[in-house]
């Protein structure tokens, strides 16, 4: 398992196939684990690149506290050390908010941006309490009950969810709930439209995050485009979902 040591931590990371880089970013908890469809189903269009978080999996923690911008920076250093110029950013849930953020930093290092299931702001009270209530747990040191919850909730079988809750059970409490506390906080709707780069939406048909998203980005940002899938959840059709960032990140 390839590890860098960088800004004063060992961050992990893992390389599947070739051609034009694709970074994948994760939300909380979870780990660059989340991605295991894509890193198989895109190595012949794409060298897809996932990592995990600072005090997340089989990162190390830092003495600094998890931001956004930390994260955004923790990517160029990455991208740095393989000698990466320029990428593509692919963010699941949270983890897009982060993309969003590295574009709007570093603009001439990513070609473009996939966001799947991500906002540029967490206004909707669904979503709020969901962030409110991982907050709460996190902070009550009930971390167990939260891996399971939410891995459970991100796999599409058992095997999938004891490798998805094995990585996020290792993490780091405190990080864990300093990367929840920054996905409350964050809103990049009024910044949108610095993002020059094409973003890729992607949604499942009842995902509550589709609708607030598409209209914020409509008035926002000249650059997007939104594919919504006919499923409940975007996570359970992995092949629909690889062949949706192929098409964006070989073009």
């Amino acid at each position: 398992m390839p590890k860098v040591e960088m800004n004063g931590f060992q961050l992990h990371y893992d390389i599947t196939g070739s051609g034009p880089a694709l970074i994948c970013i994760h939300p909380p908890l979870l780990t660059g684990d989340i991605f295991a469809y894509q890193r198989d189903g895109l190595a012949d269009v794409c060298r897809v690149i996932t990592f995990d978080v600072r005090g997340h999996g089989r990162s190390a923690p830092s003495p600094d506290r998890l931001t956004y911008s930390l994260i955004a920076g923790d990517i160029i250093g990455l991208m740095n050390h393989l000698g990466i110029p320029q990428a593509y950013l692919c963010g699941y849930s949270t983890g897009g908010e982060v993309a969003l953020e590295a574009m709007l930093n570093y603009p001439e290092r990513f070609l473009g941006g996939i966001l799947i299931s991500a906002m540029s702001e967490m206004s909707d009270l669904y979503n709020k309490s969901r962030l409110w209530a991982a907050i709460a747990l996190s902070k009550l040191r009930a971390t167990g009950l939260l891996s399971a919850a939410i891995t459970w909730g991100n796999a599409d079988n058992r095997r999938t969810f004891r490798q998805l809750y094995k990585t996020a059970a290792a993490g780091d409490r405190l990080h864990l709930h300093q990367y929840y506390e920054a996905s409350y906080g964050y809103r990049v709707t009024d910044r949108l439209h610095r993002i020059q780069s094409p973003v890729l939406l992607v949604y499942g048909e009842n995902d509550g995050a589709s609708a607030n998203m598409r209209r914020l980005c409509a008035g926002s940002s000249s650059t997007a485009s939104c594919t919504i899938f006919q499923e409940p959840s975007i996570r359970f059709r992995p092949k629909a979902l690889m062949s949706c960032i192929s098409s964006s990140a070989a073009g």
